[in-house]
């Protein structure tokens, strides 16, 4: 495992550039370059680090201090800032597009402010729109707008006001209400088209879902105060399988529509997934892969037996291009990391 970063990060994702070249021999190939690319928290710059040289580079230098979350497009292509206002309350969202160009100098960073206090947002597949929810005294409201604000059209609306957005799959957004262990929880299939809603699943406690890539399966967990399991829900069947090991959504990334990489913690806490939101718990992880076509698992590796022997609460996870490198912040202390994933870490 590499750290990303010697200051504590607020979002990392990959960017790879592919550019033409030709070889010694005056034939034609390509260069593929790629970075992790990830958010000063302090300050708001972005920066990617070459996964070839292991440099880092600035690709903004402007300052948006405060930063709480970042959120990132296919490719590192747009980046969200979220940060709290100067009253401590006000969550101010600032969506910006982003160059690939791995040799590009350093830049002012242009976006456009979104409404204030936004709870949820997420990026298109494509990262040409994204969608995000506004809430009233009445509900909440689900809008697809341009990264610039603009044609913005509903395609949800609901008097419950907590929700959480995915859009992995270009057809339809997938929301959750916030989880609670002490509440039954509801997950909705929404088309972005013609905002056709199907439920998928509800009535499970602590319920906090993951939709795989094409939105055939969704790694969701439950918890009833005593114990929490993590299973596999097929959108087709409409059938759940219980995973061998059981974590949280949040710390997992799909590989493709069957497979997924998880963070597995050593023990967990029987009031999830509110005590580990409020950092009352912290857990430490072993990294694992479950294919959710044949039950079985493989393990990957753990943080405490490499080099860095680092103790990892493990969020965010993004997968490279080619899905050998993993990348997620660790929650103990908002550090982020690199693991290659084909060699003993």
């Amino acid at each position: 495992m590499i750290l990303i970063s010697n200051d504590i990060i607020s979002g990392v994702t990959f960017t790879a550039s592919t550019t033409a070249t030709t070889t010694s021999m005056g034939l034609p190939a390509t260069t593929t370059i790629e970075s992790a690319r990830f958010v000063d928290r302090k300050t708001g710059n972005i920066f990617d680090l070459s996964l070839e040289t292991g440099d880092t580079r600035r690709v903004t230098n402007t300052t948006i201090p405060r930063n709480k979350e970042a959120l990132f497009g296919v490719n590192g292509s747009a980046v969200a800032l979220r940060y709290l206002a100067s009253d401590n309350e006000t969550i101010e969202t600032f969506v910006a597009p982003l160059s690939i160009d791995p040799f590009a100098s350093s830049t002012e960073l242009i976006g456009t402010f979104f409404q204030q206090n936004i709870p949820s947002l997420v990026f298109s597949p494509d990262t040409t729109e994204l969608f995000y929810l506004t809430v009233t005294n009445t509900g909440a409201t689900g809008r697809i707008a341009s990264l610039a604000g603009n044609n913005a059209r509903t395609i949800f609306s609901s008097p419950l006001t907590e929700w959480i957005a995915s859009w992995s799959n270009p057809s339809s957004v997938f929301l959750s209400t916030k989880p609670s262990y002490v509440a039954p929880g509801l997950t909705k299939r929404v088309t972005v088209a013609a905002g056709a809603e199907t439920t998928v699943l509800s009535g499970t406690r602590g319920l906090t879902t993951l939709p795989s890539p094409s939105g055939t399966r969704v790694l969701y967990s439950s918890s009833d105060g005593t114990a929490t399991q993590a299973s596999i829900y097929d959108t087709g069947t409409r059938t759940s399988s219980p995973m061998l090991l059981s974590t949280l959504p949040e710390k997992c990334v799909w590989v493709d529509d069957d497979r997924v990489i998880c963070a597995v913690p050593s023990t967990l806490d029987a009031s999830l997934p509110d005590s580990w939101y409020q950092n009352s718990v912290s857990f430490t992880d072993t990294f694992w892969m479950f294919d959710a076509s044949t039950g079985l698992v493989d393990f990957l590796f753990d943080p405490k037996e490499t080099p860095a022997e680092a103790l990892v609460d493990a969020t965010n996870l993004v997968l490279s291009r080619d899905t050998t490198i993993l990348a997620f912040i660790n929650k103990k202390d908002l550090h982020g990391w690199v693991a290659d994933l084909t060699i003993s870490n």
